[in-house]
């Protein structure tokens, strides 16, 4: 925990989970150096006088500004680098749904009993990252010659210290490898991600069709 001090008011940081919190509390001020009087109740330059009140008044503006500055920025630079980060991992998954690349989609997917998997045609929860990853995606890359899948708008998303999400839409162009027109269509997608180690990795991925 970190404190700052100033005449009447007190910062305190705190990290809780991963999280810092920053408190303002205030406090008795302490006794008025000696000195501080002589100048402040008579402007030399022959304006209007400043009182004590508003010299402190002042300070302490100035050093609540400064406070969460200091205290508060750290914690929004983290969280967005966080945001970037799942963001970063986010795309990683349509780029290796794409490119049909099994190499790529399990870098993506963490090694996990409980990962979930439900795609547009998925009749039940696929569960665990053999069925939901390893038997899940060369079943699905076998039947399409071209797979183009972009995320096409993010409506929410929230990182935490451990679990991330991220709401929104894609569009898929799915050409069957039996010839015809390509399938085209947009889906509702929710993929979710946790943080293992220092890296994020998906743990669940369901898209649903937008009916037309």
């Amino acid at each position: 925990m970190l404190r700052l001090v100033w005449y009447g008011l007190q910062f305190r940081r705190t990290v809780v989970h991963r999280q810092t919190v920053v408190r303002l509390e205030i406090i008795p001020s302490p006794p008025v150096p000696a000195g501080w009087l002589d100048g402040l109740e008579n402007n030399q330059s022959g304006g209007k006088s400043m009182t004590l009140g508003h010299s402190l008044n002042l300070s302490a503006t100035l050093l609540l500004l400064l406070g969460l500055a200091v205290f508060a920025g750290p914690a929004s630079a983290q969280q967005s680098s966080e945001v970037e980060a799942v963001k970063a991992v986010n795309q990683a998954f349509y780029r290796a749904l794409s490119d049909q690349s099994m190499k790529a989609m399990k870098s993506v997917w963490a090694n996990k009993p409980y990962v979930v998997n439900i795609g547009p045609r998925s009749k039940k929860l696929i569960v665990g990252y053999e069925n939901a990853v390893v038997n899940y995606w060369p079943r699905t890359f076998e039947r399409f010659s071209e797979i183009d899948v972009k995320l096409t708008s993010i409506a929410h998303i929230q990182v935490n210290s451990k679990l991330a999400s991220i709401v929104g839409t894609e569009r898929a162009v799915l050409q069957p490898k039996g010839g015809g027109e390509p399938r085209r269509f947009d889906l509702f997608v929710t993929n979710l991600f946790e943080k293992v180690g220092d890296q994020w990795q998906m743990i669940s991925h369901h898209a649903q069709r937008i009916p037309s």
